[in-house]
């Protein structure tokens, strides 16, 4: 993590969902199909750049950094699923992550008052649009509730990736592997966003926590902690990864796709 969690920026607000899209991805399993125990998309690989999220000796121009952590996440979605297809880190510049933030959220270098954050879903939607971004198609995404740990371990083996929001308290500004401490319910810095919301791309877990990508580099997270603090979770549908061949067979992906199409 980075030295000083004080200069690193959020940028996440509150959950905004459309219910439509909350599928059990049960429904599109052939029988017998469970999620292993233990998942690690990583490849090994520790550095995933800032991307702007806080300073980032790559741009320069926000010496600070800005809250564009929703953006951050979307090109860490795509390192993970270029890594995994094709074996090598994609080298996607930091600067894509502020460009987007620019161009989907209305930042403006040097104006403040434009660096507001975003709703993850409403990125999602922007994506989707898009052609793709640094090669890579949004297909289509779906919700699941971050309370079924099974159905999340499963959405994300079996999408490459969760694209999580989280809804950070203070006190896990000063540990190595985020838990909870004191009681979420009466201490104010346990409290769910006392410190503000979060995106983080997650690409693993095993029976203890879950690993994800924030601020450059891997972040473990107690299951309790997820409990806790994650307000949103939403597997992310990407044609490059079906179509490789490295999605687990027996889901039927095109009747999820149908089936999310009419929700579009």
């Amino acid at each position: 993590m980075p030295a000083d969690l004080k200069k690193v920026k959020l940028g996440k607000k509150r959950p905004v969902l459309d219910t439509k899209r909350t599928l059990k991805l049960t429904k599109y399993l052939a029988p017998g199909i469970i999620a292993p125990e233990t998942l690690d998309y990583s490849k090994g690989i520790r550095e995933w750049g800032m991307m702007g999220n806080g300073p980032d000796p790559n741009i320069p121009q926000i010496p600070d950094g800005v809250g564009n952590c929703t953006c951050a996440g979307v090109i860490h979605a795509c390192q993970v699923w270029g890594v995994n297809i094709n074996g090598t880190l994609p080298a996607i510049p930091d600067i894509t992550a502020l460009q987007l933030y620019e161009n989907w959220c209305g930042y403006v270098v040097g104006k403040d008052s434009t660096d507001n954050g975003a709703i993850e879903t409403w990125i999602l939607n922007k994506w989707h649009k898009k052609k793709k971004v640094y090669g890579f198609k949004l297909t289509t995404y779906t919700n699941t509730d971050p309370a079924d740990i099974e159905h999340v371990k499963l959405a994300t083996w079996l999408f490459g990736i969760s694209y999580i929001g989280l809804a950070l308290p203070i006190t896990c500004q000063n540990q190595t592997v985020w838990d909870v401490v004191g009681n979420p319910k009466l201490d104010y810095d346990s409290m769910p966003n006392s410190w503000g919301g979060h995106c983080v791309v997650v690409l693993g877990y095993d029976k203890e926590t879950v690993t994800c990508i924030t601020w450059g580099q891997l972040q473990k997270m107690t299951w309790e902690f997820w409990n806790t603090y994650c307000d949103e979770s939403h597997p992310l549908l990407c044609e490059a990864w079906v179509s490789s061949g490295l999605s687990p067979s027996g889901f039927n992906y095109n009747q999820l796709y149908s089936d999310l199409t009419l929700c579009a």
